[in-house]
């Protein structure tokens, strides 16, 4: 990210999430806006997440009633490994938060988005 506005209170966040278990690892991108910065911004948690997000993991909530995720990992071969468990398996298997970018508005975000998957 080139700059970070502390100014900026009613823009649109970028992040990435990684999830990660063993060498399997799955990227998460999403958009969060509203008046928060900084390490609120970071507090991604499955068992309250509602924005919209992007990944390459097939992430999905698979069973709402009973709290159960489940995506495909991949390594750094692409051999892929199904993953599943409830919001607190999922949150012990994030490595990494990262704000990439901070726009004006969610259409800004929402572009941004969809340069970096393609």
């Amino acid at each position: 990210m080139k700059s970070y506005d502390l100014n900026k209170t009613n823009g649109c966040h970028v992040l990435e999430t990684i999830i990660q278990f063993k060498e399997y690892k799955g990227r998460i991108l999403r958009t969060m806006g509203g008046n928060c910065l900084g390490r609120t911004i970071l507090d991604f948690d499955f068992e309250i997440e509602s924005d919209a997000f992007y990944s390459d993991c097939d992430l999905k909530l698979v069973d709402e009633e009973n709290d159960i995720w489940k995506a495909v990992l991949h390594d750094k071969d692409n051999n892929s490994l199904r993953v599943d468990g409830d919001s607190k398996e999922l949150n012990d298997m994030i490595v990494k938060n990262e704000i990439l970018g901070q726009f004006e508005s969610r259409e800004a975000a929402m572009a941004y988005v969809e340069q970096l998957l393609n």
